[in-house]
C-alpha cells in the first residue's frame, strides 16, 4: 500500500500543512525542513503525482465539528485536515457548535447521512448519545476516550508531570489548576491527572 502524505509528515517529523506545503508550495519552506519532508517521501514511496482514488458515492465528504473556530488548537487542526483531504479528492466541511450541546446535537444530527463520516472535535455531548446521532455515519472523536468508536488523544500525562515537576523543584507546595468548561472530558481528563501528580510530589 503506497505511503500516505500523513506517514510522510510523521516520518520527517513535521506537521501535515508542512509537509503537504512542500508538494504544492515548496518554495515556502526552508531548504532544510523541504530536504527532510522530500527525504521522508522517497524513503517511505510516497507519490504525491499518483492517481487519485475516484471519489466515494456521497461525494467524500468529511464533516469536521469543533466547538470554537477561533481557537488556534481547532483553527490549526481544521486546516491540517482540508490539507489531507485536498490529497485524498475528499470535500472538508466545517461546522463550530459554539461549546452549545443543543447546536452540537442539532449539527451531529443534520450531518448523519449526508457526510460519509464525521470528526468531532471535544465534543460536550455524552460518548453514547454521540453515536447515536452519527447513526451509521463513521465518527472519530478527538480529546474524548470512548468505547464504540475511534478516538483520538494527546498525551496530557507527560506534559503535565513536567508542569508539576518544574514547580516542586521551585520550592512550590500550593499548586492551582484553572480548568475548563465541566463538560468538557479532557479538563475533567488533565484535572485528575493534575490531582494526582501533585499528591505523588508532596504538593
Amino acid at each position: 500500500m503506497a505511503a500516505t502524505l500523513t506517514e510522510v509528515a510523521k516520518h520527517a517529523e513535521v506537521a501535515l500543512s508542512t509537509a503537504s506545503r512542500a508538494f504544492s508550495e515548496p518554495g515556502r519552506l526552508g531548504a532544510d525542513t523541504l530536504r527532510k519532508v522530500l527525504a521522508a517521501a522517497q524513503e517511505l514511496g510516497y507519490d504525491p503525482g499518483r492517481t487519485r482514488h475516484p471519489a466515494p458515492p456521497r461525494g467524500g465528504t468529511v464533516a469536521v465539528v469543533v466547538p470554537d473556530i477561533a481557537n488556534p488548537v481547532f483553527g490549526a487542526f481544521v486546516k491540517a485536515a482540508q490539507a489531507e483531504g485536498w490529497h485524498r479528492s475528499q470535500t472538508v466541511l466545517l461546522a463550530d457548535t459554539a461549546f452549545d450541546p443543543d447546536r452540537e446535537r442539532d449539527v451531529l444530527a443534520h450531518l448523519r447521512g449526508r457526510a460519509d463520516g464525521i470528526v468531532v472535535c471535544s465534543p460536550r455531548l455524552d460518548a453514547e448519545e454521540l453515536l447515536a446521532l452519527c447513526g451509521r455515519t463513521p465518527a472519530v472523536l478527538v480529546n474524548r476516550a470512548a468505547t464504540g468508536v475511534d478516538c483520538v488523544l494527546s498525551d496530557a500525562t507527560d506534559g503535565l508531570r513536567q508542569a508539576v515537576d518544574y514547580l516542586t523543584a521551585l520550592g512550590h507546595r500550593h499548586l492551582s489548576y484553572v480548568q475548563g468548561s465541566t463538560r468538557s472530558w479532557s479538563n475533567a481528563h488533565r484535572l485528575g491527572i493534575v490531582t494526582a501528580l501533585a499528591e505523588q510530589a508532596g504538593a
